[in-house]
């Protein structure tokens, strides 16, 4: 009976603690609390200003970062998580990310994580879909789409030649592919192409 006296005492005692947090009492400076002493507030005064500490970031020296591992569910504000989460899942998946610059890399941060530079190279020389100018946007050459890169399939891949003139130099509609290779031409004015997914140098 004295223990559980004693508890209900303790827990009234704890109640009425907190219940005085939010009326007046001078821990929690309520405009209403008892004023300070003269001594407190010089004290106060004298004692430096409490400045928040900046959460660490992850900024390294070129080269020295390392990848993510296993735990690479947030990688939206770090391009080298981004790429190696990417590569993770296949060499084509990366290869798209960098065409389509989801992470806005360039030289300078590819350096960060140069395990990742020879790709770079590559998807610089890739492109998407769409009507590009021959040699503004593309540059004459082999390409072959990223797709077996990744494991995948061409699927309805529409693509064409095109001279100044507009007159159709070559082109084709495959259904069903596991990759499809192009010759861009010198006298090639546009390329044209849809539902083929990004192509890369072959």
């Amino acid at each position: 009976m004295r223990r559980r006296a004693a508890s209900l005492i303790t827990a009234t005692l704890f109640a009425a603690a907190l219940a005085g947090c939010s009326h007046g009492n001078p821990i929690w400076g309520d405009p209403e609390a008892a004023p300070t002493s003269a001594a407190a507030t010089a004290e106060a005064a004298a004692a430096p200003e409490a400045t928040a500490t900046p959460r660490s970031t992850k900024a390294q020296a070129a080269g020295a970062w390392k990848p993510c591992g296993k735990d690479c569910a947030d990688v939206a504000d770090d391009t080298c998580d981004g790429l190696y989460a990417a590569r993770a899942n296949s060499r084509g998946a990366l290869l798209d990310m960098m065409i389509q610059d989801d992470f806005q890399i360039d030289q300078n941060r590819i350096k960060d994580c140069p395990r990742f530079a020879a790709d770079w190279k590559v998807a610089l020389a890739g492109f998407g879909e769409g009507t590009l100018q021959v040699g503004a946007d593309v540059q004459p050459g082999k390409y072959v789409t990223t797709a077996n890169l990744s494991g995948k399939k061409v699927l309805e891949c529409f693509w064409e030649r095109r001279d100044a003139a507009g007159e159709l130099l070559g082109g084709d509609t495959i259904a069903s592919a596991a990759k499809v290779t192009v010759t861009i031409k010198a006298g090639d004015a546009t390329f044209t192409s849809q539902g083929c997914g990004n192509w890369i140098p072959a």
